[in-house]
């Protein structure tokens, strides 16, 4: 039984049977029950509901602080079990809560839930109805374009909630993000006490047309771990900050030459082929300069981009191109100069103590994802991106709780969901600090790469998206690249599927 002492009493669960459903107080000399201070089922609220009291901790006065966790959660590894809520006692009836928002989503996840359950403790008169058409992620991807064009005319008809996650839906939500569908957050997230601490190069490559219609609450980003003692046996004077897809390429033929037993680029034997790979990164960093959705223009056949994915086909088959090799958490190199690495489903403490396991006996260091050809595109991309509907009379309420969403616990929290990064750079911090007071991790290494990652991720400028459209794209380049076809007609295969997605 855990107890708590302020000197005179000692407090715990129940009494001689710990029941964690009552705190109890004990001579503290004697351990004799002397009086019920606490009983959670005498009075109503909706706490119980969802949480288990993990801990606790009495006040001078006898008040109650809670520390909590889910009840569907088996470990107390989680972020509700670090935070302490006072109980205000409420004896009686329930008191009766009104939907306050509504969410529409395509699929549950623990974050979301947990968020809600979270807003509610703090806000106990309010409620949020959470609807979503999945149970989970597996069962939407089966689903995705069915349930995207749905989505989709459920926006323009208005039948959604207060606030649509547009992240992750299977929408192609640039396209709607240019429309008056959802309301422009730009004003409210300025005036915002988290906005100080936002990544504002992801809260701009959010923004079309000078408005900001979706808040990506975390985002995705690509970085590349660059093998150092590679990089000097090479002899290679290069920013490795600011290269381009072409200028990495060129870097085959000098590997080639002067090391012919290595490689440029290793990837894990998941991975499949060179395309998989490469080529989604390079096409995606490459869109916004062939593609103009506002304008519904396009012009794949620009020379540059010829230029590219004819040297990108002929550095693929080269021997010194890319290395396949077994999944190697710490080792991802294996000699090679480039691997991709993004955190998107791998906890970054796992991530980063692959690093400094990695350069206890090596060197490599972080940089971030190659720009494109004509101009300096960082991509990312957010799963977990949220809209208000300009339908909605609650945009109060709904500003509130994507508020809720910025705060330094619940950026943490989703930190730990491994859906990529916290836009807040609190929860950025939080994601570190755990790393250290779960695992130690600490030194030079960490230090370089913490310091790289949070660099790389503010160079981010523009979340792709572009819907199907980018898939039209890479799956008709990918046959140039397979000798299917001629690169001129996987262009103009792609120019008639995506002319028809931009005029649906």
């Amino acid at each position: 039984m855990k107890k708590k002492t302020d000197g005179n009493y000692i407090y715990g669960f129940g009494s001689v049977v710990p029941d964690p459903k009552m705190i109890n107080a004990f001579d503290a000399n004697n351990g004799e029950f002397l009086k019920s201070i606490f009983d959670f089922r005498k009075y109503a609220t909706y706490l119980l509901d969802d949480y288990n009291v993990h801990d606790f901790i009495v006040g001078k006065d006898e008040e109650i602080y809670c520390s909590l966790i889910p009840r569907d959660f088996e470990t107390q590894d989680f972020a509700s079990s670090f935070s302490y809520y006072l109980y205000t006692k409420e004896e009686g009836e329930r008191p009766k809560r009104e939907t306050t928002i509504t969410l529409t989503a395509p699929y549950r996840y623990d974050f979301l839930e947990e968020a809600i359950k979270l807003y509610e403790i703090k806000y106990p008169e309010e409620h949020i109805e959470y609807n979503y058409a999945y149970n989970t992620y597996e069962a939407f991807l089966e689903n995705k374009e069915e349930y995207g064009a749905k989505l989709t005319l459920d926006i323009i008809s208005g039948d959604v909630g207060d606030i649509v996650q547009t992240g992750g839906a299977g929408l192609g939500y640039q396209a709607l993000l240019r429309t008056d569908a959802f309301m422009d957050l730009t004003d409210l997230i300025v005036k915002d006490k988290n906005y100080q601490y936002l990544n504002k190069g992801v809260l701009n490559g959010i923004k079309i047309n000078n408005a900001i219609r979706a808040l990506p609450i975390s985002y995705v980003f690509y970085q590349y771990e660059l093998n150092e003692e590679l990089e000097k046996e090479l002899e290679l004077n290069i920013d490795f900050d600011n290269i381009s897809w072409s200028e990495v390429l060129d870097i085959a033929k000098v590997i080639e030459e002067k090391v012919p037993d290595r490689h440029l680029f290793t990837c894990p034997i998941e991975e499949e082929t060179v395309w998989d790979m490469l080529g989604y990164n390079l096409i995606i960093e490459n869109m916004p300069d062939l593609i103009n959705l506002e304008t519904k223009e396009m012009d794949l056949n620009q020379q540059w981009f010829k230029d590219l994915l004819i040297k990108f086909k002929e550095c693929s088959k080269s021997k010194n191109f890319l290395l396949i090799g077994e999944p190697d958490l710490i080792d991802r190199l294996q000699g090679s100069l480039l691997t991709r690495v993004f955190i998107g489903n791998r906890f970054y403490s796992d991530v980063l103590g692959n690093f400094d396991s990695y350069n206890e006996k090596h060197k490599s260091r972080m940089i971030p994802s190659f720009t494109g050809e004509k101009n300096d595109n960082r991509i990312g991309y957010s799963k977990r991106m949220f809209s208000i509907n300009n339908r909605s009379e609650r945009k109060e309420n709904a500003w509130k709780f994507l508020s809720f969403l910025l705060t330094e616990d619940i950026q943490f929290l989703v930190s730990k969901e491994r859906s990529g990064t916290p836009i807040s750079q609190k929860g950025v911090d939080r994601m570190i600090g755990y790393a250290f007071w779960m695992h130690g991790y600490s030194g030079d290494n960490v230090d370089k790469y913490n310091k790289s990652t949070i660099e790389n991720s503010q160079k981010i400028n523009y979340l792709y998206d572009m819907g199907y459209m980018r898939q039209d794209l890479i799956d008709a380049i990918k046959l140039y690249m397979d000798d299917e076809v001629t690169l001129d007609e996987a262009l103009k295969k792609a120019e008639e599927s995506i002319m028809i997605r931009l005029n649906e």
